[in-house]
């Protein structure tokens, strides 16, 4: 279920965690401190969803309102890559991301991830890094 406020996504220690980007091209939906944000087919940053032709970023650093609500100086949010304890049970070494907070084996996303440990009904942790997300 995706994130309805801000949300507490636990980190794993990597070589991935040290990157924290301000990312522009902010869409319209209100993203949430702790969720997981994609670039979308059309450019630009938005809460993950089980969407074909999203791009996974990270981890949004800080909440920013939706489009209606944001002030018009607000143009970029806070992203950091690393390795992310998500919601979801999978059972093989790559998911997908299936909204904002949670994965699963498959879905309509088209972009796998690695999964670094499996946490069975506790989640999977799982890396999301723009830069090399390819789950090879």
């Amino acid at each position: 279920m995706a994130t309805t406020e801000e949300r507490n996504t636990s980190e794993k220690a990597s070589a991935f965690s040290q990157r924290v980007e301000n990312m522009g091209g902010l869409g319209d939906a209100k993203i949430n401190k702790g969720a997981i944000v994609v670039l979308d087919s059309n450019g630009k940053i938005v809460p993950a969803g089980d969407n074909a032709g999203e791009r996974p970023l990270g981890r949004a650093e800080e909440t920013v309102a939706a489009v209606a609500d944001r002030p018009a100086n607000v143009t970029t949010v806070k992203v950091r890559s690393g390795v992310f304890l998500l919601n979801g049970t999978v059972s093989g070494p790559t998911c997908v991301l299936v909204d904002d907070e949670t994965v699963a084996n498959s879905g309509t996303a088209d972009f796998e991830l690695l999964v670094v440990e499996n946490l069975g009904a506790k989640g999977a942790y799982v890396k999301i890094d723009p830069l090399n997300n390819a789950a090879s």
